[in-house]
């Protein structure tokens, strides 16, 4: 079950090891005009990197950003559990995906849901 809080932006991310990429992408968009005004984010995480390593790409994102209410929840590694997780937050959130996690990707796009897709040269 997803704890699902009122008045909270969640943001998805699902990535292995490009998760600072990933990271610096939800910043942006927390930072961007088209979220301005929110306050209050949920980062829901999915990442095979394991339950004790997956906050290691988030630390800028949590440390630098004392003025916005940041939760994270970690919901897993397997492919299994974005699905769960989608099937919850539905399009309701927003979802920022490593290039490289192609078989999470397929599971966000068989529920119609396009990610933001990070990775290559840029992002």
């Amino acid at each position: 079950m997803v704890w699902i809080e009122e008045n909270v932006f969640p943001i998805v991310l699902v990535y292995g090891v490009n998760g600072e990429r990933v990271a610096s992408e939800a910043l942006a968009k927390m930072y961007s005009n088209e979220l301005r005004g929110i306050r209050k984010f949920v980062i829901h995480v999915v990442s095979p990197i394991g339950n004790i390593y997956y906050l290691e790409p988030l630390r800028d994102l949590i440390r630098n950003n004392v003025s916005y209410t940041i939760i994270v929840r970690y919901h897993g590694d397997l492919p299994q559990d974005l699905e769960k997780l989608v099937n919850e937050l539905g399009k309701n959130a927003l979802y920022i995906i490593d290039q490289d996690m192609s078989e999470y990707r397929s599971i966000l796009e068989k529920y119609g849901i396009e990610p933001i897709t990070i990775g290559g040269g840029g992002g």
